[in-house]
This record gives structure tokens, C-alpha cells and sequence, in this order.
């Protein structure tokens, strides 16, 4: 018995141009998540790669002592990027400095979000909107003749091994890393910047909260440093996250740099910037992902703007 064939009609067709539709525009407003999956997965796989890659040759935390190139291998570094955590607001806020960072609470209309997520179909637009209704350089009070700073949080080391949306707090100053000594190094310069001791400084000065730095007058351009027991300096820096306008899984953060009136709370001045990440999953042996701020000709460089704002007072006009 042959099967009947049901003829195409006009309507069928009408059909399948509106299925054909619906789905380009679907792949329009949503490309990652039809084409690869979103920046946050992507991290994900990456880090997955690196895992059975380690695991493929017995290093990282898959070493073997029995295994002949133990020694050799134990030095390599090329598994590293499997302890780095996910991004967790909830253990910054366990230590005081980051407890005190979201403290803060910034003047209107700053202390709410201009735009929203849910209001923009794709991650492209709503990074857009961030840099341009949300990008921050602005300076409520001009402060001259500013002897010294003082670095409120600081990286827990010097050079931290990183992977951007994926597990970055953004410090708003445009770096991954903020060399405080750049503040006295660079000029107009501070005659002095203090800090908290990072935990690879903490053997080296034990029982003590800070640092301060000066310029050595016995050795130019170089720095002495010493312990203190106490912050001297009336005004300050500190950074934060902006977890209410990230979108990390799709690659979405920023950061507030934040000027302050140490003893009265004053906020003189906050930088903020925000960056999107893209993850190259080309390479199965590391994770390689960039990270692109957002676009503005009149930015200037994060120490030219806390100096803009705090003004050294060997700068004095």
C-alpha cells in the first residue's frame, strides 16, 4: 500500500518561513547560548581541559612520587589555575576590609543602578548600556596639599593568579593589580602611602597591621619600608566589586575605586569602570580568555585620578 504524500500548501509554507524566523532571531538575541554557551561556561570547560590534561600527565594534583620525573614535574606550574575559586561576594565580606568596602554607601544618584539586566535581551547590549549610563570619574571635593594615603584593602598577594569574571573582585582602577607604591613613585608624589600587609609580608613583620612606605633619601628611586601599628593618613583609597550590575556568567564586572575622608567618612571621589571577558577555547592546556574595558577616549590612567582629586602637596598650585 503506498503511503499518501500530503501536498505543501501555501500555508505550510508561510509556516516554515515563521519557524525559520523565530529561529534566526533567536540566535540574534541569544548568539552564546545557541553558538558555545555563555563566558561563564566557557571558564567552565576551559578549566575542565586543564583538569584532564593534568590528570593525562600525572601533574598539579595528580603527581605521583612513584613516578620517575616526580622532582621535574613537581615544579611546574602548569596546573596552578585549578585552585583558583569561583568569584564569592560572601567571603569578602567575612574580612573586615571587604566588610567595610560594601559598607559604604555612595551619594545619590550613585547609590542605585541606572540600568538593569532584565531590560536588555543579550549580554553585548546590556554592556553597552554599563558604559554608558554607569561609567564613574567624578570628584565631589578637591583636596591639596595631601601629604599621604592610605591603601585601605590590597591584594592578598602581589601577583595573584587570576581569571577575570570568573573569579576577579574588579578594583575599579582599570588594573588587575594597583601598585600602592606607584603612588610615591610616580609624580606629583605622596611622601608616603600605607597599607594592610599582604599575607606574604605577615612572616616577614609578625604582629603587625601595616606598612608604610617613603622614599629613601639615602637611595633614589627606591622605597624604605617600615612597620606601624596604626594608619596616620587623614585621606584614602579603598575598592570594591559592583555585584548589583555584574554579569559574570556572561562575562559581565566591574569596580569602584573609592576616595574618602578617613575620620569623617567624606567621599571625595569614585572612579568606576567595568570589563567584558571572552574565553579562546582553542587551547586545551591552559585557559585563555581577555578581557575588554569598556570604550572611553577621555579615561585617564587610575593614579592620574586619585592624584586629580588628592593632590600631592609638593604639587602645590
Amino acid at each position: 500500500m503506498r503511503a499518501e504524500s500530503t501536498p505543501v500548501t501555501s500555508t505550510m509554507r508561510g509556516m516554515r518561513k515563521i519557524w525559520i524566523c523565530v529561529f534566526l532571531v533567536a540566535g540574534c538575541a541569544a548568539p552564546q547560548g545557541l553558538f558555545g554557551g555563555t563566558v561563564g561556561e566557557k571558564f567552565r570547560k576551559a578549566l575542565a581541559n586543564v583538569d584532564t590534561r593534568c590528570k593525562e600527565r600525572k601533574i598539579g594534583p595528580y603527581l605521583d612520587p612513584t613516578d620517575p620525573e616526580y622532582r621535574r614535574k613537581s615544579a611546574l606550574t602548569n596546573c596552578d589555575v585549578l585552585k583558583i575559586k569561583p568569584f564569592d561576594l560572601k567571603t569578602v565580606l567575612a574580612t573586615p576590609e571587604g566588610k567595610f568596602a560594601y559598607s559604604i554607601q555612595l551619594p545619590p544618584p550613585l547609590d542605585k543602578p541606572r540600568v538593569r539586566r532584565s531590560d536588555y535581551r543579550s549580554a553585548e547590549e546590556y554592556f553597552e548600556a554599563l558604559c554608558q549610563h554607569e561609567l564613574v570619574e567624578t570628584t565631589f571635593k578637591k583636596v591639596k596639599d595631601v601629604d599621604g594615603i592610605a591603601v585601605l584593602r590590597v591584594y592578598p598577594t602581589p601577583y595573584p593568579i587570576t581569571l577575570g569574571s570568573y573569579s576577579d573582585e574588579s578594583n575599579g582602577t582599570g588594573m588587575a593589580i594597583a601598585p600602592e607604591e606607584r603612588l610615591i613613585l610616580s609624580p606629583p608624589s605622596f611622601q608616603f602611602v600605607e597599607r594592610p600587609l599582604r599575607l606574604d609580608e605577615q612572616k616577614k613583620f609578625p604582629g603587625v597591621a601595616y606598612l608604610r612606605f617613603e622614599k629613601d633619601p639615602d637611595r633614589p628611586g627606591r622605597l624604605s619600608v617600615r612597620p606601624i601599628d596604626h594608619l596616620s593618613a587623614t585621606y584614602a583609597s579603598i575598592w570594591r566589586g559592583t555585584p548589583s550590575m555584574d554579569d559574570r556568567q556572561d562575562g559581565i564586572f566591574g569596580g569602584e575605586l573609592i576616595l574618602l575622608d578617613r575620620k569623617s567618612g567624606e567621599i571625595v571621589g569614585i572612579r568606576r569602570t567595568f570589563s567584558r571577558d571572552e574565553v579562546n577555547l582553542d587551547d586545551r592546556s591552559r585557559v585563555r580568555f581577555w578581557s575588554l574595558p569598556c570604550p572611553n577616549p577621555k579615561r585617564i590612567e587610575y593614579i592620574q585620578f586619585l592624584k586629580n582629586v588628592l593632590v600631592p602637596a609638593q604639587a602645590k598650585e
